[in-house]
């Protein structure tokens, strides 16, 4: 009974604390933790579970991104939780219908990557980070196109290569912060270059 033991609140915060020290097992343990109530909390208002899957997985990679700023003396699920809430008021404003046409899909994804180019205000940017996409590699590649590119849900993906969507979900954390990693050394790296 002691290896099934409850997670309490004292764990929790050292789980957290562990987690803001850049230990993956203790943000793993974290996002396992909290990751069913926040998919049942979006599933019941989208009445879409792969749709709140996906929401759920943007709420865990914010949080995991802002982990820094999050204050380890308050619980971390209703941090979480709100993080969750804004993610699905962004996705319940901004959605739109999408075309069915690929010519207007197309064209419409190279206009929304030129408007977030623009506000960027750095093209290098998309660069660097094409060059990162180019670092993954095997499903992990597959995983991330199927995904971002075409637009594919969790469920779909995970049905096609044999595995369960939470694993499918998995990866793309991991892909993510591959990127994020890849991206900020290669930034700082190009600041040196340019400087």
């Amino acid at each position: 009974m002691e290896g099934e033991r409850a997670v309490t609140d004292v764990d929790e915060f050292d789980l957290v604390a562990r987690a803001k020290a850049g230990e993956s097992a203790a943000l793993d343990a974290l996002i396992r933790l909290h990751q069913g109530p926040a998919r049942a909390f979006l599933a019941a208002r989208l009445h879409d579970v792969s749709m709140a899957d996906d929401l759920a997985q943007d709420a865990f990679v914010i949080a995991c991104a802002r982990l820094d700023s999050f204050d380890p003396s308050l619980p971390f699920y209703p941090w979480v939780h709100g993080i969750a809430h804004n993610v699905l008021r962004h996705h319940l404003r901004t959605r739109r219908a999408v075309p069915t046409d690929p010519h207007d899909l197309a064209a419409l994804l190279d206009q929304t990557v030129h408007e977030r180019a623009d506000r960027l205000g750095d093209h290098d940017h998309l660069d660097l980070l094409r060059h990162c996409l180019e670092g993954l590699a095997g499903t992990t590649a597959e995983t991330v196109r199927a995904h971002y590119f075409e637009a594919r849900s969790l469920s779909d993906i995970a049905e096609v290569q044999g595995r369960s969507a939470k694993a499918v979900g998995v990866m793309l954390v991991r892909a993510r912060k591959f990127l994020h990693d890849c991206l900020l050394a290669r930034i700082q790296g190009h600041g040196e270059a340019t400087a």
